[in-house]
């Protein structure tokens, strides 16, 4: 089930989760993949784009920001263009904060997910929400101090016809209400109150007991009459809180223990339109009162609790055109209500069949394309819960329902064109050239970006200039490094990774520097950046370490040896989470260890008692294949696993750092090194033995291959166990090994 922020679950008022995750993101478990054609739902690859993959709630928050584009514009046109302080895939925890502050200038994640995004949409907390131990704490003793949004100890305060002695009761009692002192409180107050204001005060405190007893009917009973009062403060709070009442009693029994809508439960219409009349009353009496925002607010559950999808959406389509300053709720609190409320419910095969029904959406197109857009999504694991892919038939029958909003059906059709159809061209047909902008919309942005994704599917050779010509406008958050992904994808796959790093090159963003230099790279693209002085140091150490390393365990001992002197001689040796020089200290940016460039210096050590890589690889220079130096680099890789792991192990062609390496040499595969030393006929009795011992422990504790190559049935395991036991009795290794896996 989606993580909802406390203040946000506040003014959901509960049971707004829903279990499917197949529109919105997971927060949890999430890894970005690096391209910019996603085809399938992924919760931390949304782009600024428009596009099917994203988070719906991305896409809606996308076409709110232009909604409001003069906010939006003013917010963010001062971030330098030359900065790339976003990323260019994302997650939902990147928003809030986004249209209500400035943009940090720290490096985020080139991919992002909707919780990302969320931290840079809604305006900053004042203070951190409470844990659930820390707000029961809170419920299970009485507070010292009023909060500062209660409007009771004010009034009373405020009330001259109130004698001291009164007023102090009524002020402990407004304390103790829902303590266990609550009844001795309230006894006491009634002795007290003499005055009519302090009965009316009293009144009002006796029926919100009732109200947070769960007493509904008794406590609408309590309240009527206060909504006559004489004193201002009760009589507005009661006709509100009639409201309240009115809504919870019309939803009674409808949410199971996690929020979710019990399956047999049924709206009783008559309770929700008597909720909405009292609210109606309310908002009627005082538009501008204490507590109309929030009436709005709980105004919107009455159609969502009797499923009255069609006039819920209307709400939201006219929501989403006024400026959070004056509906009191940021972007994307509305986008996660939106979701919540209203898509979820349409999307709900169970209630719809096969396919949602976008009938409810006929009203408010921007509502509707988000729909449409996640429809166009590759069949699959999440597209199966949600129902079918969007026809082209289907598509054509909205026509009329987008005619005040040509220009977003159109993207809608080349949407289609590109993501489900694959026709390219057709995208060129329907999106012409308009890329060179000093702002671009986020809608704009979307049609220029699926424009250039249809250049680089047919191979146009425009394609580069065209991406770079995007570049001035894209000063909306996510919109320059999705631009400097695309740039560096097109370099890759050109075969020219290296104009990347040139000094004019717009891309910045360091995780895209990173991973190229990990997987595409030459030995002397890395030397030449180990070197750069214009490039910043955490990079240029990083260089150096993949140069290193790829050197030492790709047959390059006499290079490895000669650019070992670029690294200095007091550098770091270990750092983050690992024993042997960690990945943390390496990869990430905001790791406060140095590059572990010293390990390269240091003992190998082990088991095998190696000595340091220095040592080793000048064996290796004059002996290529010398048993016990090969060896040792198995150990050396072994130790550092974390490294190995993402430095040997590129990822899928499709993605940024898929190309083939341009780095010469293979990734060292241990287990293929203790076969060529098994049978080797130089090798000594040692070396074999260690060797035996390494294969078989390659597979243990559970049985999988750790140690790269071809799988290895469980009887040549077992053979190569009798053997160092046969062959090798009196070894080191024949003694410590008690098991094969």
């Amino acid at each position: 089930m989606r993580r909802i922020p406390a203040v946000l679950f506040i003014f959901l008022l509960a049971g707004l989760v829903r279990g499917q995750q197949a529109l919105a993101s997971l927060d949890y478990m999430c890894t970005q993949t690096w391209k910019l054609v996603h085809r399938s739902y992924e919760g931390c690859s949304n782009q600024a784009m428009l596009a099917p993959a994203n988070d719906t709630r991305v896409n809606l928050l996308l076409l709110m920001a232009d909604l409001h584009a003069a906010r939006y514009k003013k917010t963010f046109a001062a971030q330098p263009a030359t900065q790339s302080p976003d990323s260019p895939l994302f997650g939902w925890q990147m928003i809030p904060g986004w249209s209500d502050s400035q943009r940090s200038t720290t490096q985020e994640s080139p991919l992002f997910s909707w919780e990302e995004i969320a931290a840079r949409f809604a305006p900053p907390r004042t203070q951190p929400a409470p844990s659930d131990d820390e707000a029961q704490a809170e419920h299970d003793k009485c507070p010292t101090t009023f909060d500062p949004a209660d409007g009771f100890p004010g009034a009373v305060r405020a009330d001259a016809s109130l004698v001291p002695e009164e007023r102090e009761a009524l002020l402990a009692a407004r304390l103790a209400l829902r303590c266990k002192e609550s009844q001795e409180a309230l006894t006491k107050a009634a002795k007290a109150a003499t005055t009519p204001a302090g009965r009316a005060f009293l009144a009002y405190l006796a029926a919100a007991d009732r109200f947070w007893q769960g007493a509904y009917p008794e406590a609408a009973a309590a309240f009527a009459p206060l909504a006559k009062a004489d004193v201002p403060w009760l009589k507005e709070t009661a006709q509100y809180m009639l409201g309240r009442t009115a809504l919870k009693v019309a939803q009674e029994g409808a949410f199971d223990t996690y929020g979710e809508f019990n399956r047999d439960w049924k709206p009783d219409e008559r309770r929700i339109a008597d909720a909405q009349a009292a609210l109606d009353t309310y908002l009627q009496t005082y538009p501008q009162g204490l507590y109309a925002q929030s009436a709005r607010g709980l105004k919107r559950r009455c159609p969502w609790l009797a499923g009255a999808k069609d006039a819920l959406a209307k709400e939201y389509g006219a929501l989403m055109a006024v400026d959070h300053g004056d509906r009191k709720v940021s972007d994307p609190e509305l986008a996660q209500e939106i979701d919540n409320k209203l898509l979820m419910a349409i999307y709900d095969p169970q209630a719809n069949g096969p396919a949602p029904k976008w009938d409810p959406l006929s009203q408010t197109p921007a509502l509707l394309a988000v729909l449409d857009l996640q429809r166009m999504r590759k069949p699959g694991s999440d597209q199966d819960a949600v129902g079918s892919t969007i026809t082209r038939a289907e598509l054509e029958a909205q026509r009329q329902l987008f005619a005040g909003n040509m220009p977003l059906y159109e993207y809608l059709l080349a949407a289609y064109a590109f993501f489900v159809d694959g026709k390219p061209a057709e995208v060129l047909r329907l999106i012409p050239d308009a890329g060179r902008q000093d702002f671009l919309s986020y809608f704009e942005f979307s049609r220029q970006m699926l424009r250039g994704l249809a250049l680089e599917a047919m191979k146009d050779r425009n394609a580069l200039g065209f991406w770079t010509q995007m570049l001035p406008g894209a000063t909306m958050p996510f919109q320059r490094a999705a631009l400097e992904l695309a740039i560096a994808l097109h370099h890759e796959r050109a075969g020219m990774t290296s104009r990347v790093f040139e000094a004019d090159s717009p891309v910045r963003y360091p995780y895209l520097r990173q991973t190229l230099l990990l997987y595409s790279a030459d030995a002397a693209l890395l030397r030449k950046q180990a070197q750069d002085n214009n490039a910043p140091q955490r990079e240029r150490d990083k260089a150096l370490f993949i140069l290193l390393y790829k050197e030492a365990t790709r047959g390059h001992a006499a290079d490895f040896l000669k650019d070992l002197a670029l690294a200095p001689a007091d550098a770091p040796v270990k750092g983050g989470m690992s024993p042997d020089g960690s990945a943390d200290a390496i990869w990430y940016e905001s790791a406060k260890e140095g590059v572990p460039l010293g390990i390269f210096r240091q003992p190998i050590a082990g088991e095998y008692g190696c000595p340091s890589l220095v040592e080793v690889q000048t064996l290796l220079t004059k002996e290529p294949r010398d048993p016990k130096a090969l060896l040792c680099v198995s150990d050396f890789v072994r130790r550092n696993s974390e490294v190995a792991a993402v430095v040997d192990h590129p990822p899928p062609a499709d993605e940024l750092g898929g190309s083939p390496s341009q780095f010469a040499g293979k990734p060292h595969v241990r287990m293929e090194t203790y076969q060529a030393v098994l049978t080797d006929p130089k090798a000594s009795a040692d070396n074999k033995a260690y060797a035996l011992y390494r294969s078989i422990r390659c597979y243990a504790p559970g049985g999988n291959n750790g140690c790269g190559g071809a799988d290895v049935a469980l009887d040549q395991r077992k053979a190569w166990f009798l053997r160092l036991k046969k062959e090798y009795p009196a070894s080191r290794w024949a003694k410590e090994l008690k098991y094969y896996w």
